[in-house]
């Protein structure tokens, strides 16, 4: 319905208009994309995929996944210790 200005609200999202709710869905976008690199889509998207589990449940199993697995393609760093031995 649309407003004194004219603008449609969508319902349940805080008064925002239509435009505003997407311009704040494609700044939310770009921030996952910054702090969550493309290697963690494909497990977790098998990982959800006709997933009956509660949501709470699911977000701590992703998260599980992501922390103990390393994913095709993911960037790792690799720390290599030398002991030298003076004789």
């Amino acid at each position: 319905m649309p407003n004194a200005s004219g603008h449609a609200r969508v319902p349940g999202s805080n008064q925002l208009t239509h435009k505003e709710a997407w311009e704040e869905e494609q700044e939310v976008t770009e921030l996952l994309q910054e702090d969550y690199p493309l290697w963690f889509e494909k497990p977790v998207l098998e990982m959800v995929h006709h997933n009956t589990v509660s949501l709470d449940k699911l977000v701590d199993q992703a998260w599980v996944e992501i922390l103990t697995k390393y994913a095709v393609d993911e960037e790792c760093d690799f720390l290599v210790r030398f002991l030298f031995i003076l004789v």
